[in-house]
């Protein structure tokens, strides 16, 4: 019986580990993943970015953890989505040359997966977390966008903003995705050519 017990368990346990998706593990102090610049990448009037993190610990503040990262200073330009301060989500992007960001509660834990995601559309810019809004911020005028490449795990302009954990399935739209979309395809692995999906890094 116990031989047939540890069969079971090592079953089960393979499935388990299989089912997993190949997430990258970012230290928090200097990873990152470079991906080259493109316009499709720019933040727009319809835009949305996803992705699924795991925090080992968070950074202080809510902009030190960058989750996918195109923002520059000086002048400032491009957009963080980012996250810290005991589980808050950030997204911020400069508009007409000024930062604008949008920030939730402290919702999320530490050494938990959580599906993150930011929408931007209709004047709008809204966070999901784990399929819910949490947190929503107008805003209007020109995206100031940067030339910088993207980072994925760090700022891409900014030093000492880096994500301590897990990152998988960065997905980033040229639509507004809607609350259903985002709910029902967090979890399903895509195959790359879906109509407004600029991005894609399983």
């Amino acid at each position: 019986m116990k031989n047939l017990n540890i069969i079971i368990f090592l079953l089960v346990s393979s499935f388990y580990i299989q089912a997993q998706n190949t997430g990258i593990l970012f230290n928090g102090a200097d990873s990152r993943i470079v991906v080259p610049n493109k316009p499709g990448v720019n933040a727009q009037e319809n835009f949305t970015i996803e992705a699924w993190i795991y925090a080992n610990e968070w950074k202080s503040q809510s902009w030190q953890g960058s989750i996918v990262g195109k923002d520059r200073q000086g002048p400032d330009a491009g957009y963080a989505f980012r996250c810290g301060d005991n589980g808050k989500l950030s997204f911020v992007s400069s508009i007409n040359g000024a930062w604008n960001e949008v920030l939730s509660a402290s919702l999320m834990n530490q050494e938990q997966w959580h599906h993150v995601a930011v929408v931007l559309g209709s004047g709008t810019m809204t966070l999901y977390i784990d399929g819910q809004s949490v947190a929503s911020e107008t805003f209007s005028g020109d995206f100031s966008n940067s030339d910088l490449d993207v980072s994925i795990g760090a700022s891409a302009g900014f030093g000492d903003r880096h994500f301590d954990g897990i990152i998988d399935e960065v997905r980033i739209w040229n639509v507004a995705r809607t609350q259903a979309e985002i709910t029902e395809n967090n979890s399903t692995e895509l195959a790359g050519t879906e109509a407004g999906l600029v991005a894609y890094f399983p």
